[in-house]
């Protein structure tokens, strides 16, 4: 039978695993099909996997015992000819680790569902019912841990939008004025603290009609409040990637149920900070929000930053350097603008686990 969990269905060396004794995964093994197993085995059975060998995608020594603890727990042996559990993946191990990651993400697919392992909108609730059962193993859904961070997202992007609506507000106010262009003045106002964050993150002072420039930054901080609105329908899970989380430009275009209409997150996102976490909500809102919105610079280290050019969108333009255009379709600055509106003043998240 083929493979059930959305983790491992449809992966050639796991589905050979399965069926075949000469397909076992065995240490020294490497891929993204034992990067799968490791991520797994981090899920169901709480693993502490090297983070070289996760990274790596390698069968080591961690990964290794991982496996035979994992086997050992649920007496998983072949009696034919062993007495004992091994660290290797063959046909009874892959088959239960498929199972047991099936019936994870049928958890995780229920986020109304208050169960052991923190789903969904329960996420916080059920952390403290864990802890108050003695429930050693809590493990967090990582879009049910992006739902715990969801009312610091939204309060960044309010922050945001109210900012935004102030500046928006002076520049009509300006464009009133006889003989006003369209580019705003910003001389006398510029220590204003709004003003000098759409200064030092989006260039307004740059675009040459400010007005449009600012109400088409509204227009994606508001569908940012949409989405952020309904986890149910936009928030998801990819137990299978490297990336913190990921989504589509436009995504929220897409028809419902299409798997580009979710933002994903990613196991490597529940072991970052709680800024961190945040900034990356409203970070990939913004891909998800305009197919405009990719990736152009870094705000860090501050306060240049860095390029952050892609195959679809190259760039070698620093943070500081970046024209009101470029900075117009940077998800960075959508994110480190939020946060500057938020705390109030130019803050850089620096280590990974703030």
């Amino acid at each position: 039978m083929p493979l059930q969990s959305k983790a491992f269905a449809g992966d050639k060396a796991l589905e050979a695993c399965a069926v075949s004794d000469p397909a076992h995964v065995v240490p020294g093994a490497t891929g993204p099909h034992v990067r799968k197993i490791q991520s797994a085995l981090k899920i169901v059975d709480n693993a502490a996997i090297d983070a070289a060998e996760a990274s790596a995608g390698r069968y080591g020594s961690r990964t290794a015992d991982a496996v035979l603890a994992y086997k050992t727990r649920r007496g998983i042996i072949n009696r034919a000819y062993q007495s004992t559990p091994d660290n290797i993946v063959g046909k009874m191990t892959i088959a239960a680790l498929d199972a047991d990651m099936a019936s994870y993400e049928k958890r995780a697919a229920a986020p109304h569902t208050t169960c052991r392992f923190g789903c969904g909108v329960a996420a916080e609730r059920s952390l403290g019912m864990a802890e108050a059962v003695g429930a050693a193993a809590w493990i967090p859904v990582p879009s049910g841990q992006a739902r715990v961070r969801l009312p610091d997202a939204r309060a960044w992007v309010v922050s945001a939008t109210a900012w935004l609506t102030h500046v928006a507000a002076l520049a009509a106010a300006q464009r009133a004025l006889p003989g006003a262009g369209f580019r705003m003045n910003m001389a006398g106002i510029e220590d204003l603290p709004a003003v000098r964050a759409v200064r030092t993150h989006f260039r307004a002072h740059q675009a040459p009609n400010t007005l449009a420039f600012l109400n088409d930054l509204l227009g994606s901080y508001f569908t940012m409040q949409r989405v952020l609105g309904d986890p149910d329908t936009f928030f998801d899970d990819d137990w299978t990637t490297k990336d913190f989380a990921y989504a589509w430009p436009g995504g929220v275009t897409r028809p419902a149920g299409h798997r580009e209409r979710r933002i994903h997150f990613c196991t490597p996102y529940l072991d970052k900070g709680p800024l961190f976490q945040t900034a990356v909500i409203v970070h990939e809102c913004a891909h998800f929000v305009d197919r405009r919105i990719g990736h152009v610079a870094s705000e860090l280290p501050s306060p240049n930053g860095t390029p952050v050019g892609t195959k679809d969108w190259p760039s070698s333009t620093n943070y500081a350097d970046m024209s009101w255009d470029q900075a117009l379709t940077n998800a960075y600055s959508y994110a480190q603008f939020a946060l500057h509106a938020f705390k109030g003043y130019d803050y850089r998240i620096t280590p990974f686990d703030e």
